[in-house]
């Protein structure tokens, strides 16, 4: 039976550039892939074995246009798009196939194992099955702690998504990051805070080096969506039937 599919996403957002490079330093040396969703970091050089998304800090309808444009430009051949905040619209999702966007990755589904589906639209919607800023939000849905071996294992499609700064800085609590975020753009401060010990940065490591192993085979969310388009796409929809059916058109 071939490993399931580990789609790592990382919400890049304003980190600063060395930050997240040494991030994906990591993820390169044990031949993982990301999708990097982005915001504002125009600095920002990554392997071309990555995947651009975008990542658009939307502020209402009015601003929908321009923002969107604005990321457009700065990566034009995007087709992946997650918001901040996980914002999502019914009047958004009717415009995104026509600027482009083949899926979104809008929907937190903690725990759970729900399949990837189409929306009324034919926008792919990728679910996300863990969050570290969520996990340090409410660690009691992860009893686990921070070890790979607690993420979900029967589903052939695992969705995690990182952040630069908690992952920096090790944060175990919301407090850790909190207290990172008043220095958000200051790699040395951030440098001081930096801890040992569980923590997101200590889940990030063993979840690659899982990866590494052949527990998981990487993909980024575009070659998901490939999949999803193919034939190739059967093992995809395999679920456990607590997920319930899913149309693959």
């Amino acid at each position: 039976m071939p490993a399931p599919l580990l789609a790592l996403t990382i919400d890049v957002e304003w980190a600063p550039a060395p930050i997240v490079h040494e991030m994906l330093a990591e993820v390169e040396k044990r031949g993982v892939r990301a999708t990097l969703f982005c915001t504002d970091t125009p600095e920002l050089e990554i392997n071309s074995s990555h995947e651009m998304a975008l990542h658009p800090n939307f502020h209402g309808e009015s601003d929908w246009i321009p923002t969107f444009e604005k990321l457009r430009r700065r990566h034009p051949h995007a087709v992946g798009l997650r918001s901040h905040s996980l914002h999502s619209d019914t009047r958004l999702v009717r415009l995104l196939p026509g600027w482009g966007i083949r899926y979104q990755s809008n929907l937190f589904v903690p725990g759970q194992a729900v399949a990837p589906f189409r929306r009324e639209t034919g926008l792919w919607e990728i679910p996300v099955h863990y969050m570290d800023f969520f996990h340090l939000c409410v660690p009691s849905r992860h009893p686990g702690g921070f070890r790979a071996a607690s993420l979900p294992s029967i589903q052939p499609l695992l969705v995690v998504d990182f952040h630069p700064i908690p992952w920096f800085v090790n944060a175990s609590t919301l407090a850790d990051y909190e207290k990172a975020k008043a220095c958000y753009h200051e790699p040395a401060k951030l440098a001081a805070l930096r801890r040992k010990g569980p923590g997101v940065a200590a889940l990030f490591g063993e979840l690659l080096d899982a990866a590494a192993a052949g527990r998981w085979r990487s993909v980024t969310l575009r070659e998901t969506v490939e999949l999803l388009d193919c034939d190739a796409s059967d093992a995809l929809w395999n679920w456990p039937l607590s997920t319930g059916t899913a149309s693959r058109r």
